[in-house]
């Protein structure tokens, strides 16, 4: 048996600062083992915490996202005052040293829990693994470089300024960088993170704890993330839509008066094929910002909730959603009520979500003209009347070459498959399938086929029939 993390060489933690003083934390029993809870500054993270290698993975752990591990620490150094950030987790194969701290009677029968003084060795960072929180531990030491250098490079250009007879604009304007870079570095040294470490988890346990969590802990939902993104304008304005636009906003007749029966399912990512709402929040947010950046990914697009409004989206959505009803009777039908999302989905492709995807793509196109946004100013959305008449023609000439009809080959729940046969000879759909394949790619290629139609005022297949063995 090793020896146990208690030799006379260690590094005291008082959760603020390096001192001879112990740290204060909470001491009770997780799954038969002593676990501690404390609080540490970002900068003792880094001097004390074991070190996240993205090129040699930890043999207990996943690889890391290095750019989401990244993001992680732009997101803590972008929002000064609300951030926020769960609790690292921290796993020992031996026991930690402690002793009862005097003076605190938080004892209570039947629960082991006390509060203690706890150090930790000099060798902490080569005993302990980081069992949660690698993200968030690399995102900080890569921003606390960045912080580093955007110091060193400003004190070295403030140097040569001064040298060169500068103006002094120029050596205030560095001086303030200067001061900002020291103002962000000292924020490691005074704010907090809480932290968890479980004595006595060796390896085996540890891997065996991971699988186990595996199954049960899943990242959030884009549709929930989507409903409670107060941040973000394409969020904000597809909510808007769904509570306001007549074939989303509001519920369908109820079968039970206490279950609620939205048109727009707010939770989830997809609706479940028997469910009466049409689609989700999510949906409805996807296609909103397809149909202003076109096949631009967000993340590509510099300052963009600071050139858009959600006003001028929610307008340009307002249109795109007038459009479906005016032109296409199922959408009138599902405004009305007289239509289910269920019964919709048995009927017609424009119940998939990527087709409707890729009208928006052609929307971007027909109605707004592909607006760039490479510059920093405001971008006018402006809806193009011509534009938008090709558009709805499109819709009223897809509603026939979209209408499913049952496939005798195939069992329930999903009987259906296109009409039309030429979708499957572009190979968008699998055979059979009522719904274009999944991928980047194939929407791209759907959304220029749409466009092609729209602009030239017929759904002709000939140009998009793939010949065997190519696409």
């Amino acid at each position: 048996m090793s020896e146990p993390i208690n030799n006379s060489k260690k590094v005291v933690l008082d959760g603020y600062r390096f001192t001879s003083r112990s740290v204060g934390a909470v001491s009770t029993r997780y799954s038969g083992r002593n676990q501690f809870f404390t609080a540490v500054t970002f900068e003792q993270v880094l001097k004390l915490f074991p070190k996240v290698k993205p090129d040699k993975p930890h043999e207990r752990n996943r690889a890391i996202d290095v750019k989401r591990a990244k993001d992680a620490g732009k997101y803590w150094l972008d929002n000064p005052s609300d951030w926020i950030f769960p609790s690292l987790i921290l796993t020992l194969d031996d026991d930690l040293v402690y002793e009862v701290a005097d003076g605190f009677d938080v004892r209570t029968e039947g629960l082991d829990l006390q509060m203690v003084k706890l150090t930790l060795p000099r060798d902490f960072a080569e005993q302990a693994f980081l069992a949660d929180g690698q993200h968030r531990s690399y995102g900080m030491d890569y921003i606390h470089d960045v912080c580093n250098e955007r110091l060193r490079v400003a004190k070295k250009d403030l140097k040569t300024a001064k040298e060169s007879g500068a103006s002094l604009e120029e050596i205030q304007r560095l001086q303030e960088e200067i001061d900002a870079a020291n103002h962000d570095i000292a924020r490691f040294e005074t704010e907090t993170i809480g932290v968890q470490i479980i004595a006595n988890a060796n390896e085996a346990l540890q891997k065996k704890w991971f699988g186990h969590m595996s199954k049960f802990q899943r990242e959030i939902g884009r549709g929930e993330a989507f409903r409670i993104d107060n941040e973000t304008s394409f969020s904000i304005a597809a909510r808007q839509v769904v509570s306001t636009h007549p074939l989303l906003a509001g519920e369908f007749p109820r079968k039970d008066a206490e279950i609620e029966n939205p048109r727009v399912d707010m939770r989830k990512d997809n609706v479940t094929r028997g469910s009466d709402a049409i689609f989700t929040l999510a949906n409805v947010r996807d296609w909103i910002a397809t149909l202003i950046l076109g096949p631009k990914l967000e993340t590509s697009v510099e300052n963009l909730d600071q050139i858009t409004t959600v006003d001028q989206i929610a307008d340009v959505a307002n249109v795109f959603f007038n459009a479906l009803i005016e032109s296409v009777s199922y959408f009138e039908q599902l405004k009305s009520a007289t239509l289910l999302g269920k019964q919709f989905r048995q009927l017609s492709g424009f119940s998939s979500p990527t087709i409707i995807r890729g009208l928006a793509l052609a929307a971007n196109k027909e109605l707004l003209g592909e607006p760039s946004f490479e510059s920093l100013e405001l971008v006018d959305l402006i809806v193009d009347k011509n534009g938008l008449s090709r558009f709805k023609k499109l819709l009223n000439n897809l509603e026939s070459e979209l209408e499913y009809i049952d496939d005798p080959k195939r069992t329930k729940p999903q009987k259906k498959k296109m009409k039309q046969d030429n979708w499957y000879a572009t190979q968008l759909f699998r055979d059979g399938a009522t719904a274009p394949q999944s991928g980047f790619q194939d929407r791209s290629r759907l959304g220029n086929m749409l466009i092609d139609w729209s602009e030239k005022g017929k759904v002709n297949f000939t140009d998009f029939v793939v010949v065997s063995g190519s696409v």
